[in-house]
């Protein structure tokens, strides 16, 4: 009966995966007008364009207006198929992304940097929320690079499937997936933004930003495209939201579950993270900068589902350690 049962296992296991084989991503815009998922390409392909319109990203013109002296940038779309947690296909993605490779250092860009917050600062922030039980809930802003304004003047070349006039250029007006400068440009939109509505970011982490007035406290860190809130009064995180809704396309994913690879589950009762949270933070440490660490961690790990007091213990003396390292 066993072996019945693991054969069938490994028949549906081999079926899922050449179902998954023979949906593949297309690498260019002919491959995808070519491939059974024509339509579902095409619809995704001018809901890629209407956002960009939508949004004021682009101007058209003429090629034969454009300063001879000026370069052009060239663009792609890059096709992706989004699927579940089972491999199911969810949705069609296209992104068209521009060739930043050909732009020239100090004509068509100048500062690139773009800070993200830290991974301790995640840590400490998740600790104060539980420590004052702050509520805690997690954002994502949908195509984040496209809010982001230019100073240069940036010509590119739409992509193949976009134009049906091939003397057809378009001139950026906001920031675009593959410019150089496009990281900068959110992170300073947003930031501005921040600021206007009374926050202040830290001078330890640029991208963890504060408020504290009249008794409501909220903190805010920002990773790319991904906003973790913690705040003490609902009220003030639902008009947060709201505003930050009134200028960008924000997703409410609700209490913060999953962010930068921690798995967050809290104990309102106690205001303590699980055992399991803690081991899974102290993993990533040691897979991100501490190797030093990962012996212990692979001994506290094996305790996870049957922990007692004295692998509390143990696990606090790596954080300790790591504290005085």
């Amino acid at each position: 009966m066993a072996e019945h049962l693991l054969k069938e296992e490994h028949t549906q296991f081999a079926y899922s995966a050449v179902t998954l084989s023979t949906e593949t991503e297309p690498k260019s815009y002919k491959e995808a007008m070519h491939s059974p998922q024509t339509e579902e390409w095409q619809e995704a392909i001018n809901d890629e364009k209407n956002s960009l319109i939508a949004l004021g990203v682009f101007e058209t013109i003429r090629r034969s207006d454009i300063p001879k002296d000026q370069k052009i940038v060239g663009s792609k779309m890059v096709f992706k198929i989004k699927r579940n947690e089972k491999g199911d296909v969810t949705c069609y993605k296209v992104r068209i992304v521009a060739k930043g490779y050909s732009q020239v250092p100090g004509v068509d860009f100048f500062d690139t940097y773009a800070p993200v917050t830290r991974l301790t600062s995640v840590q400490m922030l998740l600790a104060i929320a539980n420590a004052c039980g702050l509520e805690l809930e997690q954002l994502d802003v949908k195509t984040a690079y496209l809010y982001g304004d230019l100073s240069e003047t940036i010509y590119m070349e739409p992509p193949e499937g976009i134009n049906t006039n091939s003397d057809d250029m378009w001139v950026l007006k906001k920031s675009l997936y593959g410019l150089k400068q496009s990281g900068k440009a959110w992170n300073d939109k947003i930031h501005d933004i921040l600021t206007s509505m009374g926050f202040n970011h830290c001078t330890g982490d640029p991208c963890v930003y504060t408020y504290n007035t009249d008794n409501i406290y909220c903190a805010l860190a920002l990773y790319v495209d991904d906003i973790l809130l913690a705040c003490n009064s609902e009220d003030f995180m639902d008009k947060l939201k709201a505003d930050l809704k009134s200028n960008f396309n924000i997703v409410e994913l609700g209490p913060a579950k999953f962010l930068l690879g921690i798995e967050i589950e809290r104990d309102h009762g106690r205001h303590t993270l699980p055992y399991q949270s803690l081991t899974g933070s102290l993993l990533y440490a040691a897979m991100a900068t501490c190797p030093d660490i990962t012996y212990a961690i692979a001994q506290l790990c094996k305790y996870n589902s049957s922990y007692t007091q004295t692998h509390w213990v143990a696990a606090k003396r790596v954080l300790r350690y790591l504290k005085g390292t």
